[in-house]
């Protein structure tokens, strides 16, 4: 839905939103194995097979979810593109005690990818997901350096399988188990301290003032939504039958009903929290009634919607509040 150029493009946003990264790997715990040169390991994704170096050098990568992957890996990138969608200095509250003396670079939506800037930095690894979902647009990376497409057919790729990616490029296996295991941990965490949440609904959405309209995940099988189903949650069934097989789902303002749920989460997309709530019919949901509704800034709607090793852990804690209600412990 939306443009697929967009960090938010899962949810329908008309903003560009790259992340630019060209890295030079870091050892850190779980350093690297011994690699001859000229090794090479070879990497599915959405538009073949690719052949990548082992233990690349200088990585590009095009979305924050590929940046989240590589600095949790304390692989260190020296330039990025600022995410149009976060703040001044283009990261995200996880990103930023990660990135340390990076340069920003700039892409926009007039201008497209700065197909110059990334040839210029000389990458020997590009990873692209939906901000290389055109068969043209990945051939010109490709072209640069060997590229990495979405991993899956999904939307959003499952981030324990770019860590996995990572982790198998780089020689750092152990490295790779061990960011999943802890991440899984941080969730089961959640989920045993709040059994309520087993077997209740969620939804993600947005409201687009400017169209009068709500955009809702509705896809289970989305990365998107991942994390709530880690939680014992599951996706309303109305909103994935209204969807009829699509990855969101459509619909009027007068369409609130599609919000039923357990818990609520949704960005008031050119609109503030209180004009949600004078919306017909939504301060009647079962979400806001029960204080399992969450209205929340653009950067939770990324660690959300493009989920990461990084973000998943951070917006466990920002939306705890609205988790404890959903799991009937307000």
């Amino acid at each position: 839905m939306g443009t697929v150029r967009t960090a938010l493009r899962a949810l329908g946003l008309g903003v560009l939103s790259l992340a630019l990264v060209t890295g030079v790997a870091a050892c850190g715990s779980g350093a690297a194995g011994d690699a001859d040169e000229g090794d090479v390991v070879s990497v599915a994704h959405k538009f073949g097979t690719s052949e990548v170096p082992v233990q690349p050098e200088r990585v590009v990568t095009l979305s924050a979810q590929w940046l989240d992957a590589v600095l949790a890996f304390d692989i260190q990138p020296v330039a990025f593109a600022r995410d149009a969608l976060a703040g001044d200095d283009g990261l995200y509250d996880w990103q930023v005690e990660h990135l340390d003396g990076a340069t920003p670079l700039t892409a926009t939506e007039a201008t497209g990818l700065p197909l110059e800037q990334i040839a210029a930095l000389e990458p020997d690894l590009i990873l692209a997901d939906y901000s290389a979902s055109e068969q043209s647009v990945y051939d010109q990376l490709n072209a640069i350096a060997p590229t990495l497409g979405l991993l899956g057919d999904e939307q959003v790729d499952r981030w324990e399988s770019q860590v996995g990616v990572i982790g198998e490029i780089f020689g750092r296996f152990d490295d790779a188990e061990a960011i999943i295991e802890r991440v899984r941990s941080a969730v089961a965490d959640t989920a045993a301290e709040l059994p309520g949440l087993e077997g209740k609904t969620a939804v993600l959405s947005q409201f687009m003032f400017d169209g009068n309209q709500i955009v809702a995940v509705a896809d289970p099988d989305d990365g998107a939504a991942a994390l709530f189903y880690d939680l014992g949650m599951s996706w309303p069934e109305h909103v994935v039958t209204e969807a009829a097989g699509a990855g969101r789902v459509f619909v009027s303002a007068e369409r609130v009903d599609i919000l039923r749920s357990d818990l609520l989460i949704m960005w008031p997309n050119g609109g503030e929290p209180d004009d949600l709530l004078r919306l017909p019919g939504f301060a009647e949901l079962p979400a806001v009634q029960s204080g399992a509704f969450a209205a929340v800034d653009v950067e939770t709607v990324v660690a959300l919607n493009t989920p990461s090793a990084l973000s998943i852990e951070w917006v466990l804690d920002s939306l705890r509040p609205e988790l404890e209600c959903a799991a009937g412990n307000c």
